[in-house]
């Protein structure tokens, strides 16, 4: 129950589908089965575009050597892209460092810009 599965639609195109089953007893002891199905086309085809799109930028930003991380501040915690840890020869199966750990991997001179930006 709740598989993924693909249905002919009438104009005969293929589309994804969730089919849902739940069968349940009424109070008089009754029991119903209800069966429904959500179109999950556009959801899927929406993802494999974000995934390719993304696979895309991995690529390019090998190509260019180009790196970028990002900070998020509630948490205090930072996100690497790949080039930032090639570039400082930290291997990616390892945890992201700590902010804290992050900044001192700058030269000396710039900790004080990188902290303050």
């Amino acid at each position: 129950m709740g598989d993924k599965i693909t249905s002919p639609l009438v104009d005969q195109s293929m589309r994804l589908a969730a089919d849902h089953v739940a069968s349940v007893i009424s109070h008089q002891g009754r029991q119903s089965i209800y069966h429904f199905s959500t179109d999950i086309s556009d959801i899927v085809e929406a993802r494999n575009a974000a995934q390719h799109n993304v696979q895309q930028l991995l690529l390019l930003q090998e190509m260019a050597s180009v790196s970028y991380w990002s900070v998020e501040l509630v948490m205090n915690t930072i996100h690497w892209s790949r080039e930032v840890y090639r570039i400082h020869a930290i291997d990616q199966a390892l945890p992201e460092p700590s902010l804290e750990d992050a900044i001192k991997l700058y030269h000396p001179d710039d900790i004080k810009d990188v902290e303050d930006a």
